[in-house]
């Protein structure tokens, strides 16, 4: 999967987890989509990298169907506080417009870069 700017190293480690992960700059631009990520959500990382997770390219949704990334956001909470964030199940809609139920974590790190950067 195209690393974009985020270490080739992480991600071939990331890779290899089952788990979808993307990992984006602190302005929510995806850098990184794993192949788990494009195996739970029908998307490429060819699709994703370079978009804006805000671009609702998976439209999260709570279980009462709240849209997360105009009304709180995990990844954006997690970016603001440095805090990493547990969410039980979120909703998103995979490519071929299935909804499909998911666990979301959130963490930061400072990368390479020096910039804080957010993972799903």
């Amino acid at each position: 999967m195209p690393a974009s700017t985020f270490d080739s190293k992480l991600a071939l480690i990331l890779d290899t987890m089952s788990d979808g992960v993307y990992v984006t700059t602190e302005d929510r631009e995806i850098v990184y989509w794993s192949s788990g990520a494009e195996r739970i959500t029908g998307f490429t990382a060819a699709e994703a990298v370079g978009s804006h997770c805000y671009d609702n390219l998976l439209n999260h949704t709570d279980l009462d169907g709240r849209r997360l990334c105009f009304t709180g956001c995990p990844l954006q909470e997690s970016i603001a506080s440095g805090e990493p964030r547990t969410v039980g199940e979120v909703f998103l809609k995979r490519k071929n417009g299935e909804r499909s139920a998911v666990y979301v974590k959130t963490a930061t790190f400072v990368g390479t870069y020096v910039r804080r950067r957010g993972v799903r």
